[in-house]
């Protein structure tokens, strides 16, 4: 993430298979080694919303299903890796080093850090943060296998 693969990006097979770490069945979003995968559905919000992303194309087997065109990498441009406010938030790491947060009780982000970004990817918990807005047209597209948190259960502030 946050360097551009278009020009250099080969075809690429990708076999998905149902495990416990995702809902049964495809997915809209879909946490692979070592890239995220995205649908069509949620490329167009993202689209939509003309976030700072790049949408790698994959060919996708699920079963004996082939859906070329259908699935992509999700390549996100925006990149922060200083935007929480470390003395202010309650993060319990696994592994800090690699942003590996396994335990967020408040997250506070640096005064402007974020901007007027639909989306950005945080480097430092190794999550996505989203605007109000695209949260809610993600949430109203009724996409499966992606979760937003809304701020009454994961208390976000932004500066001090």
């Amino acid at each position: 993430m946050g360097k551009s693969y278009a020009a250099t990006w080969p075809v690429i097979r990708v076999d998905i298979e149902d495990d416990r770490e995702r809902p049964r069945g495809l997915t809209d979003f879909m946490l692979t080694v070592p890239f995220r995968i995205a649908s069509a559905r949620l490329v167009n919000v993202l689209r939509e919303f003309e976030c700072e992303c790049e949408y790698l194309p994959l060919q996708v087997r699920y079963g004996s299903e082939r859906l070329v065109g259908r699935y992509f990498a999700l390549n996100v441009q925006r990149i922060l890796k200083c935007a929480i406010d470390r003395e202010h938030s309650v993060i319990g790491f696994y592994d800090e080093e690699f942003g590996m947060a396994e335990d967020i009780e408040e997250l506070v982000l640096k005064e402007g850090a974020i901007g007027d970004a639909p989306l950005a990817y945080l480097t430092e918990i190794g999550r996505f943060a989203v605007s109000d807005e695209l949260a809610d047209a993600l949430v109203k597209t009724g996409l499966v296998g992606l979760q937003t948190i809304g701020p009454e259960l994961f208390p976000t502030r932004i500066g001090e």
